[in-house]
Formats: C-alpha cells, structure tokens, sequence
C-alpha cells in the first residue's frame, strides 16, 4: 500500500508518497500548482500506482 500525503495551499499544494510498509518515499515531497497544469502533475505522478494499492490523505 502507498501512502500519498497533500498538504493543501491557496496557491500551491504538496504531495509526497510513502511506502506504508518500508516508510520510505516513492515519490519525493513535490509542489504543484493549484491550476490544471499542476493537477495534470499530481496525476500523473499516481499513474504508476493503481486505484487499489494507493490510499490518499488531504490536509
């Protein structure tokens, strides 16, 4: 199971994914933009990980 962690802004946001099991990262704390284009990051960041094996939390 992957951890993914968003830490939510007015202007930007930022996101990083934990190995539930190991603690270690995925995917390093990262930012992105609160427009499309960063969405369109965030997405594609998770794309490696299917719906199933992930679990997402918003602060």
């Amino acid at each position: 199971m992957k951890l993914v962690g968003i830490d939510v802004g007015k202007n930007s946001h930022h996101f990083c994914v934990m190995d539930k099991e190991t603690g270690e990262f995925n995917v390093t704390p990262s930012s992105f933009s609160n427009n499309k284009e960063g969405f369109d990051f965030l997405i594609n960041s998770l794309k490696p990980y299917s719906k199933k094996s992930i679990l997402l939390g918003m602060e």
